[in-house]
């Protein structure tokens, strides 16, 4: 009765305060992408929904807001301001078009029709309206996605000279404890990017849920990575009147303070369990850890009867020996809070022997619903052991599990969500749970990422977080059969006894872990299955609402897609699906499927093919190029051009241009540059100097 009692107690008070926690981390969250008055642009719904899920992770109260009018984003940001009024940290996240006039930001919902500068009052949000509803909040985050190159700037150029055809301009802090991030350096452009994500979110959502990584840290890892992922293109920027460090994810205090509130009484549970016990030295425990409890009197007077009675006996050694084997003050004050916390009886005084004699650092975690317990001993860290501990619990048992000791110290902590268990990106080597670091140091796993073909990794919380990897499979199913195995059938779990079966943690470069897959994928049957089976990039999903008629082919090896639709027939679409693939990524591609049937189900047991446009390399014919049928003006007018001429393409977005110049190679050049005047991440080729075809030799510089 006792138990069930405190149990309630302690959900109640877990409950009370997650949502003080929810309630002191606020955050709006805005995509927008289905412009009525300018082109949509790719990304920014992704963006919106993966930072808003990841907030939410990390304990936010979040207001997701997609695609608003401005009279709805106006409403957002007055409820965010009233929320901001109280809140610990304030967080704000903008996906979508921006401008800056005069010195001032604007943010451009999907209503906005710009025409003349007195159109932004009444179309547009100030930036510095969001900036003064977060002056209350302790800590105030702003995240501005927004530096792309807008088609409303062009509009507005004609009406005024201060108009910024670059990016936006930096912001003055009018309040401490702020920070604002943009995607680009001041006056600079961001791209979209060819991903799911911006380069800027995709950073973002790389960074920020890494415990105790603090916000300067984040930064200065986005910064770089977008540098990188940009070819140093693009470069974020900062203004800050932070004081201090800020963390999204506080670190890990390697022990938390032995204060229980609320927890178990735990010395009514230490009394109950020796009260009717005949070895002395349990009482003499009680009268160490509870010099002033209820029972001291009671615990004197039966420890006096119990020494009495021993002396009596004529053998000290067997008093000796029973002195010896009775349980320590850590291993009663443990198997109390197990027993709190249901664990059945013998598993808690096991589990306590276990942790007992474990190797510091050490640390041990329960699972609430499933009454279980999982531990960590022998770690490089205090911090190590309890993250390792609540990781393994949680990817064991399926469920966040409580912190119930760590060191020498038993402790009473809520029950905690773990981020680096429910990852579900790209693979990286330290957002593998229970890990100390040495993956980084591991070649194979270093590597996994620029190895192509099938591949998977596997994954078991015992031990240091042990991750299996196979490449070079046969196929994508038998990747998956072959690490399951490896990592179910290795020796070091008998000798370690291990329990439990190993999880898929990678599949291709996806980690799927949050599915805790301990079986090989079934073959899809689906086209919406397969791009799930292939982990394929998040726009190729566009495909599956897109016109008929349609295809989509795919490059096994890096799972690359490239798609058409609206062809004159299917077979039309195929055709053009992979000549575009086979160009884009420079291999024979697979027909994964065409309107709304699937022809791939097995990806490497499919036929490759080979485009035989592709390879063709005589004499100049418009009817010849891939992706077009020939009768396209442009082909068809490349003939009457006058040499030196040049003609380039670009599978993204099936682009062709041609230009003249003084020379071959200024032909080239000129046609080049015209193809390439955007910010596709896709290169053009050279496909016809004067009247040869040279696409063979994919040539992205003039041929000399």
């Amino acid at each position: 009765m006792f138990r069930s009692i405190f149990l309630a107690i302690l959900s109640l008070a877990a409950s009370l305060v997650a949502a003080h926690a929810a309630g002191g981390k606020i955050a709006l969250v805005v995509g927008v992408s289905k412009y009525e008055h300018a082109p949509s642009l790719p990304n920014t719904i992704n963006d919106a929904k993966d930072m808003s899920a990841a907030l939410k992770r990390l304990g936010f109260e979040v207001e997701t807001v997609l695609d608003p009018s401005r009279s709805a984003l106006e409403a957002a940001v007055r409820r965010y301001g009233d929320r901001s009024t109280s809140a610990e940290v304030s967080l704000f996240h903008y996906s979508g078009h921006a401008l800056e006039i005069g010195g001032h930001n604007w943010l451009v919902p999907v209503t906005a029709n710009l025409n003349v500068e007195r159109d932004l009052r009444f179309e547009a949000v100030d930036l510095s309206t969001i900036l003064e509803q977060t002056e209350t909040a302790r800590v105030s985050i702003i995240f501005l996605d927004a530096c792309r190159d807008s088609p409303f700037i062009r509009r507005l150029m004609g009406t005024r000279r201060d108009v910024s055809s670059r990016g936006l301009a930096s912001v003055e802090m009018n309040a401490r404890g702020m920070l604002v991030a943009f995607a680009t350096a001041p006056g600079q452009v961001a791209l979209d990017g060819t991903r799911k994500n911006s380069p800027f979110t995709a950073a973002l959502l790389k960074h920020i849920e890494i415990p105790g990584l603090e916000i300067k840290s984040v930064m200065a890892r986005v910064t770089k990575d977008v540098i990188d992922e940009t070819k140093g293109k693009q470069r974020p920027w900062q203004n800050s009147s932070l004081e201090g460090d800020f963390y999204l994810l506080p670190p890990v205090a390697p022990t938390t303070p032995n204060v229980q509130a609320p927890g178990p009484n735990l010395e009514a549970l230490f009394w109950d369990s020796i009260k009717s016990s005949h070895n002395a030295a349990d009482f003499k425990a009680y009268l160490v850890n509870f010099p002033k409890g209820l029972f001291v009197e009671l615990a004197q007077n039966r420890l006096a009867a119990l020494e009495q009675e021993a002396a009596t006996k004529p053998s000290i050694a067997t008093a000796d020996k029973v002195a010896a084997t009775s349980p320590s003050s850590l291993r009663n004050q443990l198997i109390a809070r197990l027993s709190a916390l249901s664990v059945a009886g013998g598993e808690a005084e096991a589990r306590a022997r276990d942790y007992e004699a474990g190797r510091h650092p050490k640390a041990i975690a329960v699972a609430i619903k499933a009454n279980h317990t999982w531990r960590a001993t022998g770690r490089v860290s205090q911090e190590a052991a309890i993250n390792s501990a609540l990781e393994g619990c949680q990817i064991y048992y399926g469920e966040p599990c409580t912190l119930v000791a760590a060191g020498d110290k038993v402790e009473s902590a809520p029950v905690r969500e773990m981020p680096r268990t429910q990852y579900s990106g790209r693979f990286e080597p330290e957002r593998v749970p229970s890990t100390d670091g040495s993956l980084l140091r591991r070649a194979d796993a270093v590597a996994y990422r620029s190895i192509s073909g099938p591949k998977a990794a596997a994954f078991h919380p015992w031990g240091l977080g042990w991750l299996f990897i196979v490449t070079g499979a046969a196929n994508q199913f038998e990747a998956e059969q072959q690490v399951l195995a490896q990592c179910n059938d290795d020796p070091r779990r008998k000798a370690e006894r291990q329990e439990g079966p190993c999880f898929l943690y990678a599949v291709g470069d996806r980690v799927v872990l949050p599915q805790r897959l301990t079986k090989p994928r079934a073959s899809p049957k689906t086209i919406t299955e397969a791009l799930d089976y292939l982990g394929v990039p998040r726009y190729s999903y566009a495909y599956l609402d897109e016109k008929a008629h349609k295809a989509i082919a795919v490059a096994p090896e890096s799972r690359g897609t490239y798609r058409r639709s609206g062809a004159s027939s299917v077979a039309i679409a195929e055709q053009r699906a992979l000549e575009g693939c086979q160009l884009q990524y420079h291999t024979h591609c697979v027909l994964l499927a065409s309107d709304d049937s699937l022809k791939a189900p097995d990806l490497w047991k499919a036929e490759r093919q080979d485009m035989p446009r592709l390879k063709y390399n005589d004499v100049y014919k418009p009817e010849n190029v891939p992706l077009f049928s020939g009768t396209e003006e442009a082909l068809n007018a490349y003939v009457s051009l006058a040499a030196p001429k040049a003609m380039v393409i670009r599978p993204n977005g099936a682009r062709v241009r041609t230009a003249t110049g003084a020379s071959l190679v200024e032909a080239q050049l000129n046609a080049l540059a015209a193809c390439n005047d955007d910010a596709g991440s896709m290169p053009c080729f050279v496909y016809a100097v004067n009247d040869r075809v040279v696409l063979d030799q994919r040539r992205t510089e003039p041929l000399r």
